[in-house]
């Protein structure tokens, strides 16, 4: 049995929840009580981030089988994707299902730190003189793994900061004997402590890369919905094919999640395609584009 199937998360951004259900839940004592809060006339009821796991928990479906499930989320081409996007909300979508998560971004864009509230840019440095420290301080200074993670706002889900050092880090690994397997190696003192850890990393392939498909069982690829990404697509396929054929390297699951979808005729039509040329590795949910500003 594996950690979790393209079953288990076609359906990520989607819930059959209801409030009715939300508050049979709470009645039973099987999440905690909400808090109450009264604004104008009418009184709120919320729960605190920190509880938001509890609930998750009593609503996943996702399966435990007592090892780490580690995901490379990885794109053939530039940006565009939402691939910072969906890592985001991917890791939250675990945590808030009572999983325990590790997010490693290994791009030198910063969207991860940007996106959990980290400062790791070189205005930091110029103002501390040290960045946060991260997998590069772990690979090439021997800094313990423990010492580069840090806690976000949901208590589950725990970051190691990227920062601009990972340009130097990819030079490094052209250097060291056995490079593909040192980020595996990295990683095993903590991998116990989760239930999945999540590479995030740069579109283009490098080292940095091929050490995250090495470490990971499952790859989760974000495309985009338009002709050209169509078209491409089985090149990237066969690239990956070849590259773990010579590594002598399985994937439990790839997966290709379709990016922002239009009503437009074209898109609708890709979209089509995608469904109808891998039916089973497409998922049915689309990453969303937020309406809020």
């Amino acid at each position: 049995e594996q950690g979790f199937t393209f079953k288990d998360i076609t359906n990520i951004f989607r819930t059959n929840l209801s409030r009715s259900g939300l508050l049979k839940l709470e009645k039973s004592g099987k999440i905690p009580e909400a808090s109450r809060v009264q604004r104008g006339n009418s009184p709120y009821r919320y729960w605190n981030v920190s509880e938001l796991p509890l609930i998750g928990a009593q609503l996943s479906k996702l399966p435990s089988t007592g090892k780490t499930e580690i995901v490379t989320v990885y794109i053939s081409k530039g940006g565009g994707s939402f691939k910072s996007t969906f890592v985001w909300n991917f890791s939250r979508w675990l945590g808030l299902h009572g999983k325990k998560v590790l997010v490693v971004p290994l791009d030198q864009q910063l969207n991860q730190s940007f996106l959990n509230n980290l400062d790791n840019s070189f205005e930091t440095v110029a103002e501390t003189k040290a960045f946060l420290p991260g997998i590069s301080d772990v690979l090439m200074k021997g800094t313990p793994i423990k010492k580069t993670i840090i806690p976000t706002t949901l208590p589950n889900i725990h970051i190691i900061p990227e920062s601009p050092i990972l340009i130097e880090l990819e030079l490094w690994l052209s250097s060291q004997n056995f490079r593909e397997q040192l980020i595996a190696k990295a990683i095993e003192p903590i991998k116990k402590e989760y239930d999945v850890i999540i590479f995030d990393t740069a579109p283009s392939w490098g080292n940095l890369v091929s050490n995250a498909v090495i470490a990971s069982s499952h790859l989760i690829s974000p495309i985009g919905v338009d002709l050209m990404s169509y078209k491409t697509l089985p090149v990237f396929l066969q690239m990956i094919k070849k590259f773990c054929a010579a590594a002598k390297h399985n994937f439990d699951n790839i997966l290709l999640v379709p990016g922002f979808v239009d009503n437009s005729r074209l898109c609708q039509q890709v979209l089509g395609a995608y469904q109808q040329s891998y039916p089973d590795i497409f998922t049915i949910s689309n990453i969303r584009r937020s309406t809020f500003v």
